[in-house]
């Protein structure tokens, strides 16, 4: 699951809360191609009501800070919820109450590059990306494999 560090967590929770922007540190692949371990990943209030399924949100999920997508909205505990996965995961996480919304993610900083995941177009296509990603899988191995054989080989006897 993409989380933050355990230190960051009581600041992000009282930042997101109060109504103020926080910076995440993405620290597992559970996003990837989105997001990668080491992103920094703007964090924005949001009523949970403005949310649209294919956005990118945080989720307080007590003992961490999840930064998964938006699937669906079920039932949870007689009110609203969210249901949130990971693209890379193959499952969603268990269902949270629209209490345990704390924001969505805006924008992402990596290395030297930012760009911004929000909006009508952005998040749609970065769903599509994440559900596409795992079908390159094979493409990608192979690639790996030719350029094993395709680099130049140490001679043994020098």
């Amino acid at each position: 699951m993409s989380s933050a560090s355990e230190a960051a967590l009581p600041e992000g929770r009282v930042a997101l809360r109060a109504g103020l922007p926080w910076m995440f540190i993405v620290a597992t692949g559970s996003m990837k191609p989105l997001l990668w371990p080491g992103d920094t990943v703007e964090i924005r209030p949001c009523p949970p009501d403005q949310l649209r399924i294919g956005d990118v949100i945080c989720v307080d999920a007590d003992d961490e800070l999840l930064l998964h997508r938006l699937v669906g909205r079920p039932p949870v505990q007689g009110g609203p919820g969210v249901l949130t996965r990971g693209d890379r995961c193959l499952g969603p996480d268990a269902p949270r109450a629209r209490e345990d919304v704390l924001g969505r993610a805006v924008s992402v900083k990596r290395g030297p590059l930012a760009f911004r995941i929000d909006g009508r177009v952005r998040a749609p296509l970065f769903w599509l990306a994440g559900r596409l990603w795992p079908l390159t899988a094979p493409a990608r191995a192979a690639r790996r494999g030719l350029g094993r054989l395709l680099a130049p080989r140490r001679d043994p006897q020098t």
